[in-house]
């Protein structure tokens, strides 16, 4: 298995360990589930600026209060 060395300053490291004490993992997990979050976002990101520069005027968009009246609630 490939290893990965992250370097830290003294805060730095101080901090995250006492954040994946907090969540009782170890800070391997912290760090791997934090990067995979944060390019999730970013593919989420990247999907919404396409969508918002695509010619989207043949949809119908509702607000919530709308979708309630339609539904009947």
């Amino acid at each position: 298995m490939p290893t990965v060395t992250v370097r830290l300053n003294n805060e730095e490291n101080k901090l995250f360990n006492e954040y994946a004490e907090i969540h009782d993992m170890p800070l391997s997990t912290i760090l791997k589930e934090t990067l995979k979050e944060k390019m999730e976002d970013d593919y989420d990101m990247a999907l919404i600026k396409e969508y918002e520069q695509n010619d989207n005027t043949s949809e119908v968009t509702y607000t919530h209060d709308e979708v309630k009246d339609i539904l009947g609630f």
